[in-house]
């Protein structure tokens, strides 16, 4: 799969917030963008119940057991759930 970038000329800044949200309109996909440790992109399956998968990393591998145990855990997956329910996106991915 080729990555494609757009840089952006100006800083976007977002503050007190750990997770945000990356649409792709076309494709009609979700991700999720975890800001604090560890970082990484979710995809959002659009499936009942939703299914999230980290598809990438932007930790290092010396912390990959530790990045993953907390991935895991249920808190995460909680705080995770719970974000994305509170979005209101049914205008946005059609």
């Amino acid at each position: 799969m080729k990555k494609e970038y757009i840089i952006l000329k100006e800083g976007v800044k977002v503050e007190n917030t750990r997770f945000l949200l990356a649409l792709n309109k076309e494709e009609h996909e979700l991700y999720v963008l975890h800001r604090e440790f560890p970082r990484c992109l979710i995809y959002v399956e659009q499936t009942t119940p939703l299914n999230f998968i980290v598809v990438d990393f932007f930790e290092t591998e010396e912390d990959q057991e530790t990045s993953i145990e907390f991935l895991l855990s249920d808190q995460f997956k909680s705080d995770l759930k719970n974000y994305v329910a509170e979005q209101s996106l049914s205008d946005e991915l059609n």
